[in-house]
Formats: C-alpha cells, structure tokens, sequence
C-alpha cells in the first residue's frame, strides 16, 4: 500500500482531547454529586483538580456557535478528507492558518506517515447472456482484479455478518454486497 508524507496540526488533537476529557467529566459531573477527589461515584482523585477547567471550557463552547460555523466552513470547502488525499492536506493547512489567525502562535504541521488507497478504475458485466454493465463499488483497500477479469460464481450476502458467516463459502467466488434498500416515504 503507498504511504505519502502528510501533515497533522497537533494543537488539534491536544484540544480535541482536552474537550473530550472536559465534556465527559462535566457529563459525570452532572449526573452525580461530586466526590471531592475521594474517588466516589466512579471519579478518581485525579479528575477533581480538573472539574473546574472541564466546566468552563464546556461552558464556553456552548455559549456561542464558533465551534461548529467553524466546522461547516471545514466541511463545506474541503467535502471528504480520506488519508494521505489533497482534501486532507488542504484542509490542514487551512485549519493551521485559522489557528494562527486566531492568535494561537504554536502551530506546526508534522510530517507523519499514513496509508493512501486510491480508488481504481471499477466495473462489472454480466458476461452470458448479453453484456450489460452493472452498477458496482469496491470495497475500500480491495485487492485489484487482474486486466484480464475474473469469472466465477456469486455468493450474495446482505450483511458483513452473513459473510463472516459464510466465509468458507466465499472462497473463489465473488461476493456481491445486496444491501437491503431502506425507504423513506
């Protein structure tokens, strides 16, 4: 599988997880009296010093929309960010460049290492009687079918839990992937 060299804003990470660490004290925090670092109600001591931060940080982020018309602006310009794509590495560079503009002056984008699948080219045909071409996608991380093709039976299954069920079933055949069609009228 390729690899590509590709940035990531730590300062990102680091606050993604101190909000994650801060939303799930405070979420205990309210359904239980506070323990004062006793290690009660299933807090350890170690989560006391920090309830106060964790409540002001959530506090903060509920108190206007800045988080998430920053969100929307990500997703809106840059769509999907599959590893190691130009979508990703565009889209960290813009985050980075909003950090510094908000003032935030320890933002650095590291080289880090990830795998890169790029879609191949697909299709399918029905090969006896006629020739239709039939509407496919591959699996992500799929392994490619050599140029000249591949004919064997079908195995349908509906679930990756009836694959896994007949796995021993699947081999040499191609499995297609009937998902029952959900409606919404």
């Amino acid at each position: 599988m390729p690899r590509r060299r590709h940035a990531l804003p730590i300062f990102v990470g680091t606050l993604v997880t101190l909000f994650a660490v801060a939303a799930l004290t405070l979420g205990q925090a309210a359904q239980a009296p506070t323990d004062k670092g006793s290690g009660t109600n299933g807090h350890s001591s170690w989560l006391s010093p920090y309830r106060g931060p964790a409540q002001r940080i959530v506090r903060e982020a509920q108190a206007d929309d800045f988080a998430w018309t920053r969100l929307a602006e990500l997703t809106d310009t840059f769509g999907h960010r599959l590893s190691g794509s130009a979508a990703l590495e565009d889209a960290l560079r813009w985050i980075a460049d909003e950090m510094r503009k908000d003032g935030l002056d320890n933002v650095r984008l590291d080289p880090v290492m990830v795998p890169r699948w790029v879609r191949g080219t697909e299709g399918a045909e029905i090969v006896a009687p006629g020739r239709p071409t039939i509407a496919m996608l591959g699996l992500g991380d799929s392994v490619g079918t050599p140029l000249e093709g591949v004919e064997a039976e079908i195995l349908v299954v509906r679930s990756f839990e009836a694959l896994d069920a007949n796995s021993r079933a699947a081999s040499g055949k191609i499995v297609v992937f009937n998902a029952p069609y959900t409606s919404y009228n």
